[in-house]
């Protein structure tokens, strides 16, 4: 799932008009950026479900 490397393709693409402050950047800067934010994603995520899990541990001993 590539969301950030697509959207700096064409100047008019719906994103960057959206948020105009997203420079062009070549494609693989963008890439290793949104695999970094993908990353990040997943770590909280993992995070999230461990702290689902201790609380359903302690909910029910």
């Amino acid at each position: 799932m590539m969301i950030g490397g697509e959207a700096h393709f064409g100047p008019l693409h719906p994103l960057s008009i959206r948020n105009p402050s997203i420079p062009p950047v070549p494609w693989k800067r963008s890439f290793a950026h949104t695999t970094s934010q993908a990353i990040e994603a997943r770590r909280q995520m993992q995070g999230k479900r461990t702290q689902l899990r201790r609380q359903a541990t302690t909910a029910h001993p």
